[in-house]
């Protein structure tokens, strides 16, 4: 994870049994500190929100992974900063990624008018399962299928 040019975070993963490895010690810190993709992304630029950096990666430019599903004050802030267009909430299809919508609907709705939301197609887990299953369909996927997020829609869910 980078900042303004600076490692602020890591973590890897084995890709053969998703075992993930986090710093030991970096202080008070931890992924929700963060956003993955942050430092690609240019003031005023729509933003794609994804849970995890494999999914931030699949669909490309200015999708930002979280490290979760939901966002944290300290990431709120961030995406604040960045000022963006529009917004697509872009979770995993599970149960975790339905219930983040109305939080992170609810964190965004003060301050940014275009808010979107999209899951991957049903019977697929995430963003990076779709591009996994035909390469360069996540991103499409995403921009066709997108759809603006409202109070009425949220019980829709």
């Amino acid at each position: 994870y980078y900042e303004y040019g600076y490692l602020v975070y890591w973590q890897s993963r084995d890709i053969l049994n998703k075992v993930f490895d986090f710093p030991e010690n970096i202080g008070d810190s931890g992924k929700s500190e963060y956003l993955y993709g942050f430092d690609q992304i240019e003031p005023g630029q729509d933003i794609i929100l994804v849970e995890a950096i494999i999914d931030s990666i699949s669909l490309g430019d200015g999708a930002v992974g979280l490290g979760g599903a939901a966002f944290s004050k300290r990431q709120m802030k961030k995406i604040r900063w960045l000022m963006p267009s529009s917004i697509t909430l872009a979770p995993d299809n599970d149960g975790a990624g339905v219930d983040s919508l109305q939080s992170n609907y609810y964190a965004l709705e003060p301050y940014f008018r275009e808010i979107y939301f999209v899951f991957p197609p049903d019977g697929v887990k995430d963003w990076n399962d779709v591009e996994k299953s035909l390469p360069g369909s996540a991103r499409p996927y995403v921009e066709q299928n997108r759809e603006i997020l409202t109070l009425p829609k949220l019980f829709d869910l």
